[in-house]
């Protein structure tokens, strides 16, 4: 699944009220940018463990080598986030968010603030398809970046 349709699929979700998918750029990556947030009627996904919030992405099948259980991304009831997603070397997708507790009006006045650190994103191509929570450049021979 590439970067259009993870945006597209995250502008989608019922359970959020959504800008639709824009073009942005993440570093030198062309990609998609979508604001998201919980819907204002409390409509919200309740976890076994009680967390309350809207999933945005999940690995649940996390590699054995990682020693995890695997992962969600959510957004809490109050939190808003800017999502940019990019296509990457390998078939991987980039994604960057920005989330804050506030409205859109602070969203936006955050975003502008960090302009400059999300502007000055890098990214190099993978040379190996075995990347997961490791640097792109990791060799699996050696066990040492």
């Amino acid at each position: 699944v590439g970067a259009a349709a993870l945006a597209a699929r995250l502008a989608a979700n019922p359970y959020l009220v959504t800008t639709s998918p824009g073009r942005a750029h993440l570093g030198e990556l062309d990609g998609y940018v979508v604001d998201v947030a919980p819907r204002p009627d409390g409509t919200n996904v309740s976890c076994s463990d009680g967390v309350m919030g809207v999933p945005l992405m999940m690995a649940p099948n996390v590699p054995p080598t990682t020693g995890t259980g695997g992962w969600t991304f959510m957004l809490e009831p109050g939190q808003r986030a800017r999502i940019t997603l990019a296509d990457s070397s390998l078939g991987r997708v980039v994604v960057a968010a920005t989330i804050v507790t506030g409205d859109q009006a602070a969203l936006t006045s955050f975003l502008l603030q960090s302009a400059a650190v999300a502007d000055s994103l890098t990214f190099r191509p993978c040379a190996h398809d075995f990347a997961y929570f490791q640097p792109c450049e990791f060799d699996p021979q050696k066990r040492s970046p």
